[in-house]
């Protein structure tokens, strides 16, 4: 009679299996009751909103909340958080309404009480959609900020630090070890938010815009651009598109500043779609790592890609933004910072 696994060892196997994809892992919790703590983890580990099953996932947890105002169970278990969501800008001129805004600020308490609800939130996407209607077959997505807002905010609020801007430090550890990678596709409307600094945002360390934000245009753009990563204090990453020659003028202008000098790295996503893009990316790459003091080491370029599938992949154990700009860019400088022609579309 052959002899039986050891309980640790079938454990094991079932925690191997569970992590190889959400299939496996819904299959797995549905086998005993034993197994489905150890799938869940997994199962839970990562949500996308744009699928249409997490996006019901999510709007049930929002309904929970608001019913028992504490975190519903298996939230706790959300590593990546995908959250698409419609926002309308308010009337300006029904005085209940808040003034109106040409981007969602996420807010030091909107982001500390998502922290409540998932308190295991390694990866965030900030995705706003502003279509009025659905272009090219897309379907707008089926939550809305409002609703998103009202549910969270029936959370404990969290008790926050403000700190002088003046006075609070930037380029400590985040608290408690904990490191958030924030994605967000607007760079908000800033000019009436609060000077001070806010402790909430000091687990933030990567941060990256989707490469269709405009981050250049206008004095105002550029303020909100510059004032947003401010609020950044332990910043170490930071990735924007490029679509035009001007985009990413500021960082590198206030590059030895106090909010972007402990950064690491910095990636310049380039539209591939026209040659003038690459073209300027490079000039900017390239001067300011022969102009630094030091070589500018901290800045790399990559080819831009459909972020939220990058971010899935990255969240399913792929290639992450910052590997594939560092393999890029050394590929690019082996040779002799030609583009590859599979990346010239012109």
């Amino acid at each position: 009679m052959p002899a039986l696994l050891p309980t640790e060892t079938l454990m094991d196997i079932f925690e191997w299996a569970s992590a190889t994809d959400r299939h496996t892992a819904f299959n797995l919790c549905l086998v005993a009751s034993w197994t489905k703590p150890l799938a869940e983890r997994h199962l839970y580990a990562t949500i996308k909103t744009e699928y249409k099953g997490d996006a019901k996932l999510l709007e049930r947890w929002l309904a929970e909340m608001r019913k028992t105002r504490k975190a519903p169970p298996g939230a706790e278990h959300v590593r990546n958080l995908w959250i698409a969501f419609r926002y309308t800008k308010p009337d300006p001129s029904r005085a209940h309404q808040a003034p109106a805004v040409n981007g969602l600020p996420l807010e030091p308490v909107l982001f500390a009480q998502l922290r409540l609800a998932f308190p295991r939130l390694r990866s965030l996407g900030w995705d706003e959609w502003r279509r009025e209607n659905s272009l090219f077959g897309w379907d707008q997505p089926r939550l809305t900020f409002d609703r998103i807002r009202r549910a969270l905010s029936s959370l404990p609020t969290p008790t926050l630090t403000e700190r002088d801007p003046g006075n609070a430090p930037y380029g400590l550890p985040p608290p408690g070890g904990k490191h958030v990678h924030l994605t967000v596709n607007e760079v908000p409307d800033l000019q009436h938010a609060d000077e001070e600094h806010n402790a909430a945002f000091d687990e933030i360390t990567h941060l990256r815009f989707r490469p269709g934000a405009q981050l250049e245009g206008d004095e105002v753009l550029e303020s909100n651009f510059w004032y947003m990563l401010t609020q950044y204090h332990n910043l170490t990453h930071l990735s924007f598109g490029y679509r035009k020659y001007g985009d990413g003028e500021l960082w590198f202008a206030e590059r030895d500043s106090a909010p972007l000098k402990n950064l690491q790295m910095v990636v310049i996503e380039v539209d591939i779609f026209y040659r003038s893009n690459w073209d300027g990316a490079l000039e900017l790459v390239r001067y300011h790592r022969a102009q630094h003091k030091n070589g500018e080491q901290r800045v790399f370029t990559c080819p831009s890609l459909l972020d939220e599938d990058q971010w899935e992949s990255e969240a399913f154990g792929g290639e992450s933004i910052w590997e594939r700009a560092r393999a890029f860019t050394q590929r690019l400088r082996d040779n002799n910072w030609k583009v590859p022609r599979e990346f010239r579309h012109w």
